[in-house]
């Protein structure tokens, strides 16, 4: 029925608000509301799940991120689909803000001075292909001539992936006082500590967080291969922000761990563990759906 159609699409919107919400990103508007415009030839306003926002940890930008929720059976999606969602979400992006009444709807206060990314968050629920989604991305004509803007595509894998920071990242400020998210200093840019994850940590293959006193309790987020290259590349990136040594413990959480990873964290853990630092890998609790972020 379209009722039960339309409260699964609210409850869908409520849970992936709710998981940005609690990386630090910010809702700045009630959910599905129309983004109205004078363009000539359109009758309808473009219409957004939401709108969030974060403060750029090295002050570049406050970002807005039109989002848009997707709860739909796997069999009903296709390439076309795809194509479908990622074209009309780039229409949003790209002409939505430049609306009159996009400060008073959505950009309230006129909070974010960039608003360029689109993020699809597209829940199947009945199964998932994540070779078959990835496909029906890459086969989509991107224009090549557009306004810069990111958009992401996003199935129930990546989405799990983000719930899973999300759960762990939870947990810890639970377990110790004063969690933040580190962002490294750049050539010519200040970082810090912040309770954010910014939408390039969410796509980067690791990052750090420290907790208790900041000397005390590291944590890294990693998502790349389980191979010892890939594990020294990420210990040399970190060593390189003298971040390792300067804590007693190191945790370092993992999404799928086993039997078949657990050579190689022997094989690190004897390399680097020790000393004034002790490492652990840690396993980050897997994520069957997204039904936890009912209750937070």
């Amino acid at each position: 029925m379209p009722e039960d159609a339309n409260r699964k699409g609210d409850r869908a919107t409520e849970r992936i608000v709710t998981l940005f919400k609690n990386l630090g990103w910010n809702l700045k508007s009630r959910t599905d509301v129309d983004v109205k415009t004078d363009e000539e030839g359109r009758k309808h306003g473009y219409g957004i799940d939401a709108y969030l926002t974060y403060e750029d940890p090295y002050g570049r930008h406050t970002y807005g991120n039109i989002l848009e929720s997707k709860s739909w059976q796997w069999g009903s999606i296709n390439e076309g689909q795809v194509e479908s969602f990622f074209e009309t979400l780039l229409e949003k992006v790209e002409k939505g803000p430049n609306s009159e009444q996009f400060e008073s709807t959505h950009n309230l206060g006129n909070e974010a001075s960039l608003t360029n990314t689109g993020i699809v968050a597209l829940w199947a629920t009945d199964g998932f292909d994540s070779t078959d989604f990835r496909e029906f991305v890459r086969a989509i004509d991107v224009p090549r001539k557009w306004e810069l803007a990111k958009i992401c595509l996003w199935g129930n894998d990546y989405l799990k992936r983000i719930a899973q920071i999300e759960d762990t990242y939870n947990d810890l400020k639970g377990d110790y006082e004063e969690v933040k998210i580190y962002y490294p200093d750049l050539t010519d840019e200040d970082g810090g500590r912040y309770d954010l994850i910014t939408l390039e940590y969410l796509l980067s293959d690791f990052f750090f967080a420290t907790g208790g006193d900041s000397s005390e309790q590291g944590f890294i987020f990693y998502f790349d291969e389980m191979d010892f290259d890939s594990l020294l590349f990420m210990y040399k990136s970190l060593r390189h922000y003298q971040l390792l040594s300067n804590h007693e413990q190191i945790d370092i959480f993992v999404p799928n761990r086993g039997y078949q990873t657990e050579p190689v964290e022997e094989e690190f853990i004897r390399e680097f563990s020790g000393g004034k630092t002790e490492i652990e890998f840690k396993s980050m609790r897997a994520m069957a759906n997204l039904q936890h972020l009912d209750s937070r």
